[in-house]
């Protein structure tokens, strides 16, 4: 036997490694492959943030007149920020339904051991209560959910979020 026989055959890689001939580049399989595992990774990420988002929307039901959203606040947030969030799904929803004439949302409050005012922990769902927009006329005199976010609606939507049950739960001052 000589020494070529016992020694195991080394594996060849599949695509040769960069070297100077090729600049120090990958060969060009390489880069696509590369450049289509980022596409990929982007397309999945483009669908998971796309149904999150589809998910925070609201969900409206109409009946007669009346659209009825359901609105999810978090214990995180002050309550003059979930104030500013419920205004632009107000304004969204009464853009978007121009045959409506009034707006119910109930508001849920989110998040982990919820004390009632009492500080007993509670179990949820925390429905918090109903807020009643009925100027729609007004709601849909702003040109965007930003400039209706900034107006002094949202400011009485936080001040009406406060004042629900578990209004106390929300963090910060407002």
């Amino acid at each position: 036997m000589n020494e070529t026989e016992n020694k195991p055959a080394q594996q060849q890689p599949a695509t040769p490694p960069p070297t100077a001939s090729t600049g120090g580049k990958k060969p060009k399989s390489q880069a696509v492959k590369g450049c289509l595992g980022c596409l990929g990774i982007c397309v999945v990420l483009f669908v998971v943030f796309g149904a999150m988002l589809n998910s925070c929307a609201p969900s409206t039901k109409i009946a007669g007149d009346t659209a009825k959203i359901h609105y999810e606040a978090a214990a995180f947030q002050t309550a003059a920020l979930a104030g500013q969030y419920l205004a632009r799904d107000i304004w969204s929803t009464a853009k978007s339904h121009p045959e409506i004439k009034q707006i119910e949302a109930t508001i849920e409050l989110t998040g982990d051991k919820i004390v009632d005012s009492y500080g007993k922990e509670e179990k949820g769902p925390y429905i918090m209560g109903t807020i009643v927009e009925s100027d729609l006329n007004e709601v849909r005199k702003y040109e965007s959910a930003d400039a209706f976010w900034v107006s002094a609606h949202a400011a009485m939507y936080g001040v009406q979020i406060k004042g629900l049950k578990y209004g106390h739960c929300f963090s910060g001052k407002d």
